[in-house]
């Protein structure tokens, strides 16, 4: 093999094993429009409804280095803990709104019985958790009943915990889905690859504020 393939011969196979791991069920006939996963749930609808008509474009952003990173983390991470996290598997739960029952998926990054543990990679300073990073863990809470849940930041010169107190309830799960907007927060946009097509676009606008974590150092 020529070594100025070897780059396309490693991103390939990240590319197909991330894929075939994480996103082949939106590739299936068989996923139903009232279905979610929870990355989905916490995102714009617009995004969701871009992602899920062209499910390949996906694989763009496994372009850039720091995502290449992130994806490996994780997967060192699932193999390092397998002995704790054997039940860690897609777990399912199911909510009525509005008289109409939604599914929700979640695979948290650990969970052994009892935690709840998602991992984060960054390049950025962190200086407190990212609000949707926290409704994550919070609905992995809910999604498998974990009494404990962390957000773990690793970044190339710190690691940062921060403890989530609370899962989120029955109700708070409902409003995500019936106040469902797009965007769910303005400054995605800035970063979505969908952005210079879709009629939701709030590129420009004044930095979102988030709301207070309910989350302890």
């Amino acid at each position: 093999m020529r070594s100025d393939m070897i780059t396309h011969y490693i991103l390939k196979k990240i590319h197909h094993y991330y894929i075939n791991k994480y996103f082949s069920w939106l590739m299936s006939e068989q996923y139903r429009s009232d279905t979610y996963a929870v990355y989905e749930i916490l995102e714009c609808r617009a995004k969701v409804q871009f992602t899920r008509a062209l499910p390949f474009t996906i694989a763009s952003n496994m372009v850039q280095p720091s995502s290449i990173v992130g994806m490996l983390l994780h997967e060192g991470f699932s193999v390092i803990f397998e002995d704790e996290c054997r039940d860690n598997r897609v777990f399912s739960k199911s909510i009525v709104v509005d008289d109409r029952e939604y599914t929700i998926n979640g695979w948290p990054d650990y969970y052994d019985g009892t935690r709840v543990i998602e991992l984060k990679f960054t390049t950025h300073v962190v200086r407190e958790p990212d609000q949707r990073h926290v409704k994550q863990v919070r609905m992995y809470m809910w999604l498998t009943g974990a009494k404990e849940g962390y957000l773990l930041y690793i970044t190339p010169r710190r690691v940062h915990e921060f403890k989530v107190r609370e899962p989120m309830t029955d109700e708070e799960v409902a409003d995500l889905v019936r106040n469902w907007t797009s965007p769910r927060d303005p400054a995605e946009c800035t970063q979505c690859m969908f952005r210079n097509i879709c009629p939701y676009c709030k590129a420009g606008v004044p930095e979102y504020k988030q709301t207070e974590a309910r989350v302890e150092a």
